[in-house]
C-alpha cells in the first residue's frame, strides 16, 4: 500500500487531537471528503493501529477503522478484495495481543467485533473461534484479557453467530470466571454472560441448567470487585444483575435466596463504599419487584427486613435529593410493602419497629419510625384496624428527645395522614397539640 496515503492519513488523525479548533476542523473535513469514503482507508487505518508510535492516534484509528467497516452494511469492507480482507482478518488478532495500551486494546476489540458480524454470519471466519479459545486459556494473563474483552465485543454484536457455540462458550466463560490473576479478565467473563443470557430461550434447557450453574461465580466475582472498592467492575456486575432479573427465562430461579443475601451483605457492610453499597440495595430492589412471587413462597421479606432496619438506622446525608445506603434500605422496605401480602410484612415489621423504639440508640429509633412510615401505603387497609393500638409508636416517636427520630416521626405520621385519613381525624384533639409542640420546639 502506497506510504504516503498511510502518512497523510496518519497526520490528519494526528491533528484532529490539536489543540486548535480550526485544524480540528480542517482535518476533519479532509478525512471525510478525502479517506473515509475510499475502502482503501480500512487497510490504512489497520496499518496505522499496528504501526504508529502514538497511542492516541491508534486509539482513534481504531475508533474510525469500526466505523468505516460498519457503516452502510459493511459496503466499504467487502469493496476490498478478499485476499486483502483475510490478511487484515489473520493480522488483527496479532495485533490486539501485542498491544500494550487498554483503550487501544478495547477500541480494536471492537474493529474485530465489526468484522466478525460480517464476516462469521457468512461463515468466513474460521481461525476466530480458536483464537478465542487460545487466548482465554493463555499462561499470560494480559493475553487472557485480550481474549475474553474480544469475546464479550464479539458477542455483543453478532452473539447469532457464537450461541451456535454454546458448548465451547459455557465451559470458555466457566474457566475465565475463576481466572487467578485478573478481575478484569473475571468481569469481563461476567459482562459477556450478561450478553449472552438475552439469548438464551426458555425452551433451551440445557443453556438454563449450565447457565444457572454460574450465578454463584458471577456473585462471587461482584463481591470481589465490592470487597476491592473497584467501583467500575462492581458497576458492570451489578448491571449483569439486573438484566438477569428482568429476563423472563427462568435464569436466577434457583438462586433468588443467595442473591437476597447477597445484595444484604454488601448492602450493610459499612467498610465498602457507599457507591457500591447502594448498588447492592438498588439490585435488592430490582429483586423484590421483579422476583415477588418468588420472594412471597419463600417467605423472605422478615429476613430482608431484619437485615435492612440497621441500615436505615445509619445517617443520612443532608441533601434531600441524595441517594445514601439508609434511604435505599426504605425503599426496599417500601417496595416489600407494595408487592407482597401485607400478612407477610407488617407483622415481622411491627415486632421490630416496637423493639427498635425501646432501643438507646437513636438511629435504631430513627430506623423504627421511618419504616415504619414507609409501610402505611402498602399496608394501609391491613393497618387501619390495629391503628388504635399502633398511635403510641408515634406518640413515643413524637415524644422522643433527639431531633432525628422526632423529624422521623413526623415523616410517619405525614404518610399515616395520607392513606388513613380518617383515623387521624378522630385523633386529632390528641395529635394538634403534640404537632404544634413540634412546631414550636426550636
Amino acid at each position: 500500500m502506497d506510504p504516503a496515503y498511510i502518512q497523510n492519513l496518519h497526520t490528519l488523525l494526528a491533528q484532529t487531537v490539536a489543540p486548535d479548533t480550526n485544524i480540528i476542523k480542517a482535518a476533519t473535513a479532509a478525512l471525510n471528503k478525502d479517506y473515509y469514503k475510499d475502502p482503501s482507508c480500512i487497510p490504512a487505518l489497520f496499518e496505522i493501529i499496528a504501526t504508529s508510535p502514538d497511542q492516541n492516534v491508534r486509539q482513534l484509528a481504531a475508533v474510525e477503522l469500526r466505523k468505516r467497516i460498519s457503516q452502510g452494511d459493511g459496503k466499504l469492507w467487502l469493496a476490498l478484495p478478499q485476499e486483502m480482507r483475510e490478511t487484515i482478518k489473520v493480522k488483527i488478532l496479532e495485533t490486539i495481543v501485542n498491544e500494550s495500551v487498554s483503550l487501544v486494546k478495547h477500541s480494536t476489540a471492537r474493529v474485530i467485533s465489526a468484522v466478525a458480524n460480517i464476516e462469521l454470519l457468512a461463515e468466513n471466519w474460521a481461525a476466530l473461534l480458536p483464537f478465542l479459545q487460545q487466548s482465554t486459556s493463555s499462561p499470560t494473563a494480559s493475553h487472557r484479557e485480550v481474549g475474553s474483552f474480544v469475546l464479550y465485543s464479539v458477542m455483543e454484536s453478532v452473539i447469532e453467530a457464537l450461541k451456535q457455540q454454546s458448548s465451547a462458550l459455557f465451559p470458555m466463560l466457566s474457566h475465565l470466571l475463576v481466572d487467578p490473576e485478573s478481575m478484569e479478565v473475571r468481569i469481563t467473563a461476567v459482562r459477556a454472560l450478561g450478553t449472552l443470557a438475552q439469548y438464551i430461550e426458555a425452551e433451551d434447557k440445557a443453556d438454563i441448567k449450565s447457565f444457572q450453574g454460574l450465578i454463584p461465580g458471577i456473585l462471587n466475582v461482584i463481591a470481589q470487585a465490592a470487597e476491592a472498592d473497584n467501583d467500575d467492575s462492581a458497576r458492570y456486575g451489578f448491571d449483569v444483575l439486573e438484566t438477569l432479573l428482568i429476563l423472563e427465562t427462568p435464569l436466577l430461579a434457583k438462586n433468588i435466596p443467595d442473591l437476597v443475601q447477597f445484595c444484604l451483605t454488601i448492602g450493610a457492610n459499612q467498610g465498602t463504599s457507599d457507591e457500591i453499597r447502594q448498588m447492592a440495595l438498588n439490585c435488592l430492589n430490582w429483586t423484590i419487584k421483579y422476583k415477588k412471587t418468588k420472594i412471597q413462597a419463600l417467605n423472605l421479606a422478615k429476613p430482608i427486613l431484619e437485615a435492612l432496619l440497621p441500615i436505615g438506622a445509619e445517617a443520612d446525608p443532608e441533601d434531600n435529593d441524595e441517594d445514601s445506603p439508609s434511604r435505599l434500605a426504605f425503599r426496599a422496605v417500601d417496595a416489600l410493602a407494595t408487592v407482597l401480602p401485607p400478612t407477610q410484612v407488617f407483622p415481622p415489621l411491627h415486632q421490630l419497629v416496637t423493639g427498635y423504639m425501646q432501643s438507646p440508640e437513636p438511629g435504631l429509633r430513627k430506623a423504627a419510625m421511618m419504616a415504619f412510615g414507609v409501610t402505611v401505603e402498602g399496608c394501609s387497609e391491613f393497618i387501619r384496624p390495629h391503628m388504635k393500638s399502633l398511635w403510641p409508636l408515634l406518640d413515643a416517636g413524637f415524644s422522643d428527645n433527639h431531633p432525628v427520630v422526632k423529624k422521623a416521626a413526623c415523616i410517619a405520621f405525614a404518610c399515616v395522614c395520607e392513606w388513613l385519613e380518617e383515623e387521624c381525624v378522630e385523633r386529632h384533639a390528641v395529635l394538634l397539640p403534640a404537632i404544634l409542640e413540634l412546631a414550636n420546639d426550636p
